[in-house]
């Protein structure tokens, strides 16, 4: 590394990446280039893997050319035969260690221009300083211990004369392109592409304009560009045209991107769902972070992969049908001309629920007879403040204007028909307990209905058995329901096997209901089954 401020007779003409090409001197590509190592050397912001990579550049293999030692200050005595004090355009300036300013390690850059045999400018990249371009005379305290000609040396300089002639000003090489601008950065619509210059033979200054499938593009004369909708699909490239002092432009264009893509928001942090999962708790959901701002996001909570009816904030209640399940929360994010971005949190649960006793089964009262009255009594349940409801039935189907009380009296419409009541007693944190009780109609041998229900893929099989004392083999039909689908079967010698179709996956509660016969009285009850996906 060279400490360029306290030298005498050196100035340097740019300092940093960026400063360099604002004033148009050029880094050769090795901005995109440094993370690779050239002659094993260090990758990265230091002076030998810098001039490794211009010799590799100029058509050397990338092969050290000599074994030993790579640091700077070995490289000239390394190379012996190719050093001379002759500088050339090319050639690698070498400084041994605490020379010109060099450290312990010595210090090598590359001869961009020979002002005059006491006078050049260089290009180096200094570890921990950055990389810059740096104008050295012999005059002061600063000139190179040699000159190493990898290339090829020049002619050995003729015996001084006499009377030698003053030396001749080496002239600058005419500008030329030694690697081609490019695009960098991801085609992709909202994302920033940027112009690399390329590599010259000389410092330069640079104008840029952008063309899309090889069209121009109005207005696009920047270092950068940042593609819109518009641009969806197509290629883009960007034309340089380099200047210098006395020569004349050169304009090189880069190689096509891939077609732009479509823009992606992404998503810094995914999200998280905070809160116990357990019925009648609240579970909360902290959204993602968005890599890009999004213009609308919604959400959506699930169930065991089923979004669950209305469940659109960031806060959820679980449920009775969420009991077992585990939950999660997506949130969709949209943006104009960007793909919609979609995230889900990591699952929590399954729900937990606490369970209530039914320590003294409910028992409905009274005679299916018009006028009389039916009444649900006796139930114990454990805790005791769980608070029952009562939906009174007719053939299974909820009675209208029905009070939700623990007795009903028998209407003309229940004339023939099967009543029954589902109570249900709930408690906060706990799962519903669940009963349905029933009486057959208002004459009729009372009947004995057995259910045995099994869950099949989307499907529930239902066997049913109805016996009566008195009555050999019951006659009638059965209907099975599982919510809107049903099905009815005749009995045959008491007996019959119905199957539903088309059911929702997931725990099922099955309501069986006999019609009964002139021998019989209706019945009804309810069992339940996992459906199946």
């Amino acid at each position: 590394m060279i400490e360029a401020a306290s030298l005498a007779g050196t100035s340097l003409l740019c300092s940093s990446y960026a400063d360099c090409a604002a004033k148009g001197y050029s880094d050769s590509g090795y901005k995109a280039a440094s993370g690779r190592m050239y002659w094993q050397m260090y990758s990265g912001v230091n002076c030998t893997n810098y001039a490794a990579y211009r010799m590799v550049l100029a058509g050397m293999p990338n092969t050290r050319p000599w074994s030993g030692s790579g640091m700077a200050r070995n490289w000239g005595a390394a190379m012996a035969s190719a050093t001379n004090a002759t500088p050339a355009v090319g050639a690698i300036a070498w400084w041994r260690a605490g020379v010109g300013g060099a450290g312990s390690g010595g210090h090598v850059a590359y001869v961009e221009q020979v002002l005059s045999p006491t006078e050049i400018v260089v290009s180096e990249s200094n570890w921990g300083r950055n990389f810059d371009w740096r104008r050295i005379s012999a005059t002061g305290n600063a000139w190179p211990s040699g000159f190493i000609h990898f290339l090829g040396a020049p002619p050995a300089a003729p015996p001084p004369a006499p009377v030698p002639p003053p030396p001749p000003v080496q002239q600058p090489a005419a500008l030329t392109n030694l690697s081609p601008p490019a695009v960098e950065g991801e085609p992709r619509v909202g994302r920033t592409l940027s112009a690399n210059p390329g590599a010259w033979s000389m410092a330069a200054s640079y104008a840029y304009e952008w063309f899309a499938d090889g069209k121009e593009m109005d207005k696009q004369t920047g270092p950068t560009f940042v593609p819109r909708k518009a641009r969806l699909g197509q290629a883009i490239s960007v034309a340089v045209t380099a200047s210098a002092p006395g020569q004349p432009s050169v304009t090189v264009t880069s190689a096509p991107t891939a077609p732009l893509a479509a823009g992606t928001i992404g998503v810094a942090a995914a999200p998280t769902v905070s809160g116990r999962p357990h019925v009648d708790d609240v579970l909360t959901a902290t959204p993602p972070t968005w890599a890009q701002p999004p213009d609308a996001v919604t959400t959506q909570w699930y169930a065991d992969g089923q979004p669950i009816p209305g469940a659109t904030g960031t806060t959820l209640i679980p449920g009775q049908a969420e009991i077992g399940k585990s939950i999660t929360v997506r949130f969709s994010a949209t943006r104009a001309d960007f793909d919609t971005t979609v995230v889900e949190s990591a699952p929590v649960g399954p729900v937990g629920a606490d369970e209530l006793a039914v320590a003294v089964e409910p028992v409905l009262s009274g005679s299916a007879v018009v006028g009389k009255e039916l009444r649900v009594e006796q139930a114990v349940v454990t805790p005791a403040d769980a608070v029952p409801t009562y939906t009174w039935l007719r053939n299974g189907h909820p009675i209208r204007n029905a009070d939700d009380a623990a007795a009903y009296t028998v209407k003309e419409a229940d004339r023939g028909k099967l009543v029954s009541v589902r109570v249900v007693w709930h408690r906060p944190g706990f799962r519903d307990a669940v009963r349905t009780l029933s009486v057959g109609s208002s004459a009729g041998s009372q009947p004995q209905l057995s259910v045995e229900a099994t869950g099949a893929r989307r499907a529930v099989v239902v066997r049913v058995q109805v016996r009566a004392e008195g009555v050999k083999q019951v006659r009638g039909k059965v209907t099975v329901s599982v919510g809107s689908k049903s099905r009815t079967a005749k009995l045959a010698r008491g007996k019959a096997v119905v199957r539903v179709r088309k059911v929702k996956p997931g725990d099922r509660d099955i309501q069986v209901s006999y019609a009964g016969s002139k021998k019989v009285a209706a019945t009804s009850t309810v069992a339940s089954a996992r459906v199946a996906r």
